[in-house]
């Protein structure tokens, strides 16, 4: 994946978080998506009780969040099984 528009390179690549197997599936997604004409993607992750939080992103920022990481909201991660914050914030 490698440089972004400074000429530097990313996030991902400069601090060695993905291999050659990601490199592919990331390419697949981002054809997929072009492919489909899609407008909008949801990113998610899996909290620690299991349950997938996430959010929406237009597609055209699809390859600058697989480069750099999308921000999440913290809070996220205070939600029980229920989706009630159950820590203070």
């Amino acid at each position: 994946m490698g440089e972004g528009t400074t000429g530097r390179a990313d996030f991902v690549a400069r601090h060695g978080l993905r291999g050659e197997a990601d490199d592919d599936a990331v390419r697949d997604a981002l054809d997929q998506t072009r492919r489909r004409g899609l407008d909008l993607v949801r990113l998610s992750f899996a909290d620690q009780h299991g349950i997938l939080r996430g959010k929406s992103i237009v597609a055209d920022e699809l390859d600058a969040a697989m480069r750099n990481g999308c921000a999440m909201t913290t809070t996220l991660l205070a939600k029980d099984t229920s989706h009630r914050t159950v820590y203070p914030v």
